[in-house]
């Protein structure tokens, strides 16, 4: 376009001038297209987005829906979501065939005044027919990319709405950041301290504490169990332990080393998590127990899978290892995808092993069967436990009773039974169910 100017400038200036009119009009627009077509585009695309998951969350859930009889409900709900994409769809279409149309008019316009001016100076011999048709050519050739940019520009603010919801969750700060100096933690043996720690969250109200004045010590090789109602405070202790947050106040301190000044990531190495979610990705079930360390070879997953009696299991598929593991492990059962999840956390070859809940998933039986795998994967490594299901921690070294973020008991199964207090009430209230 830039060299359309310029030879049109060399034909003659005033008309170039009198073309410039009709820019002001044209910039103009464009400006105000941009500020509300991409407010319409941001609308749309976070409507779709209230469709897409509207749509899967009533695709996974159809059983509860159908059990409470709420299919009409769930319809008219899902209509009501597509009226109101619907409407922002028509403010889009508005916006774009008002635009395109005002800049196929402001190119008219310009032409219309060159032919005006143009034939004018024609008529008064300023200049001749052949510069005349050699401008209006050129003239075409100026106002055609500006209708065509007009065109890509609104595929250009559908395109920018999406990335900028993309571009807001990749500029998204970490919550946790490695200190300048931070060093890689050295491979640890397991014995961890949690001085006097606090842990409030962003979100927790002023003056209060997730975690209230919490002190623990693990040696190598024990096992720690954190037992409490729901929102007591135990997975926020193993997010911490995980560095996941870090504490207000105190320290926590793994072979006497500050996690706070090591890596994260050398510290992630050394920590295996199973949590009662069993998460398995799209894959293979050997891609997906090498997921820890992928440097690990077939026979040390296989040996792992023996040692925790996964094996036999695994086996048992067509494919064995290389069985192709369906979205979210969907062609496993729960005790199957936890078992896949113990033998990748033992492949990963962690100092400390966190268990979230790990078996809350499974029933009675298939829990029972899994004591054993857990019984092997407990061998020397400093692990903590969460389990609503008190028969999972009955051997621990140490259990830890947690009430509203703060620890209210704490000794072996034996010697809280002895005591009386809240673990005992609990264990009978869980051998009484």
């Amino acid at each position: 376009m830039l060299g359309v100017v310029v030879l049109m400038l060399q034909y003659d200036w005033r008309l170039c001038l009198a073309v410039s009119v009709v820019l002001p009009p044209l910039a103009v627009a464009t400006t105000l297209f941009h500020k509300y077509g991409m407010k319409a585009y941001r609308d749309l695309r976070a409507q779709t987005s209230r469709i897409t998951g509207a749509m899967a969350e009533n695709i996974a859930g159809v059983r509860v829906a159908q059990a409470f009889a709420r299919e009409e409900e769930n319809l008219v709900r899902f209509q009501q979501l597509q009226g109101v994409y619907f409407d922002r769809f028509l403010v889009v279409a508005r916006l774009f065939h008002t635009y395109l149309p005002f800049v196929g008019l402001v190119s008219g316009l310009g032409t219309a005044i060159i032919l005006g001016y143009g034939g004018s100076l024609v008529m008064q011999r300023a200049i001749t027919v052949g510069e005349f048709a050699a401008f209006i050519l050129y003239l075409g050739m100026f106002f055609g990319p500006i209708q065509t940019m007009g065109d890509l520009y609104n595929a250009v603010l559908s395109t920018a709405a999406s990335a900028e919801r993309i571009f807001q969750l990749l500029d998204t700060e970490p919550q946790i950041r490695d200190r300048p100096d931070a060093s890689a933690l050295p491979p640890v043996r397991g014995h961890i301290i949690f001085d006097h720690v606090y842990l409030r969250y962003d979100t927790t109200p002023a003056g209060t504490w997730v975690l209230r004045d919490i002190c623990l010590e693990a040696e190598p090789g024990q096992i720690v169990a954190l037992v409490g109602a729901t929102g007591s405070g135990k997975t926020s202790i193993i997010s911490l332990l995980a560095r996941f947050y870090e504490p207000q106040q105190g320290r926590i301190t793994m072979d006497g080393i500050d996690l706070q000044t090591a890596t994260s990531e050398s510290l992630h190495k050394q920590i295996g998590i199973v949590t009662q979610d069993n998460f398995l990705f799209t894959g293979t079930v050997m891609e997906n127990i090498r997921f820890g360390r992928t440097d690990a070879t077939g026979e040390e997953v296989i040996e792992a899978s023996k040692r925790l009696g996964a094996h036999q299991v695994i086996s048992r598929f067509e494919k064995g290892y290389a069985t192709p593991v369906a979205e979210r492990g969907s062609n496993f059962s729960a005790g199957e995808r936890q078992l896949i999840c113990f033998v990748r956390a033992m492949v990963a070859r962690p100092r400390i092993l966190i268990l979230d809940e790990a078996t809350s998933a499974v029933d009675p039986h298939t829990e029972t069967l899994l004591q054993g795998a857990l019984e092997k994967l407990f061998e020397r490594r400093t692990s903590f436990v969460i389990a609503h299901r008190l028969s999972t921690v009955c051997h621990a070294h140490q259990i830890l009773v947690l009430q509203h973020g703060e620890i209210v008991e704490r000794g072996t199964h034996d010697q809280l039974l002895v005591s009386g207090g809240h673990y005992a009430k609990l264990y009978a209230e869980f051998v009484r169910h």
